[in-house]
């Protein structure tokens, strides 16, 4: 029998107005490095953009199934679910950057690099002190 516990499903609005508090600021930051260059604080915002986005699907999709039920197919249902959303997250991640490269002519490419990058691993850090259990199971 497999014992799945996770204390509650993360709260996706607080992750997701914390990526975009962190986006705003970093998009600031960065243009302000490049002397208020307006293309190197877009290019910052459609990468963090990008990040918050597939990140959110990420977290919606992954955390649908009912996990109060202890037994085999749960755990099966739960793995299958984490699994289909991490490639669909990859599959958006890869399109919409696919496209901002493509179509962002007048955008700083590092930059949209860099916002999309920094903002998944904010992501990261944020569910993983989002969804920690206070005390140990």
């Amino acid at each position: 029998m497999v014992n799945i516990s996770i204390s509650s499903k993360p709260p996706l609005l607080q992750q997701v107005l914390l990526q975009l508090l962190a986006a705003t600021l970093l998009s600031l930051a960065f243009s302000w490095y490049q002397d208020w260059a307006w293309t190197t604080l877009v290019a910052t915002m459609v990468g963090s953009l990008i990040a918050t986005s597939t990140g959110f699907y990420f977290n919606w999709r992954s955390f649908q199934s009912d996990l109060s039920v202890n037994d085999e197919a749960a755990a099966h249902r739960v793995v299958s679910d984490v699994y289909r959303a991490s490639m669909a997250k990859m599959l958006m991640a890869g399109v919409l950057l696919a496209l901002a490269f493509r179509y962002g002519d007048q955008l700083d490419k590092p930059f949209l690099l860099l916002g999309f990058v920094v903002i998944s691993l904010f992501g990261v850090v944020c569910n993983a002190f989002l969804t920690r259990a206070d005390e140990p199971q």
